[in-house]
């Protein structure tokens, strides 16, 4: 997308209803990293990842980085991951596989990162929203600062 739009949430979310049998959880294990991996590679369509280069990730952004991933019925359908900073979260991806769109899977999974910013003492979520993920933010609360627009440099982008 040519413009992205900065959000910011400096409140808890607005409360919608919870789907039942969509559990999210704050990864904390290599087998949650590599789900969650999977995730967001079949929704963006990247290219597959060693095992070994999933692990370097995992050591390089398991630190620095709060990653959630949503289940139904035991399949991960969800990853979502924020970046830590001093006074919020910043939200930085959150996928869903398509067949599990339109439930609440997304909606859940920047709750569960709000808890975890009201756990750090930052209670703020950032966000940089595509045409997607805009409008479900702003129904939760988040408000509209400014457009960001992105550019291409045609050299390094072919």
């Amino acid at each position: 997308e040519a413009v992205l739009h900065a959000l910011a949430l400096v409140t808890e979310p607005v409360r919608q209803a919870a789907p039942d049998d969509v559990a999210v959880e704050v990864v904390t294990t290599w087998e949650q990293y590599s789900k969650s991996f999977d995730v967001f590679a079949e929704v963006f369509g990247t290219p597959p990842v060693a095992d070994d280069v999933r692990r370097e990730r995992w050591q390089t952004y398991g630190l620095h980085r709060c990653t959630v991933i949503a289940s139904v019925e035991g399949q991960v359908v969800g990853a979502a991951a924020a970046g830590y900073g001093p006074t919020a979260l910043t939200l930085l991806a959150g996928a869903v596989l398509p067949e599990a769109r339109g439930r609440g899977v997304y909606t859940a999974m920047v709750h569960a990162r709000w808890r975890v910013a009201v756990e750090r003492r930052t209670p703020a979520l950032t966000i940089t929203a595509g045409r997607m993920s805009r409008p479900i933010c702003e129904r939760m609360g988040f408000q509209y600062l400014e457009p960001i627009s992105i550019f291409v440099d045609e050299l390094t982008s072919a």
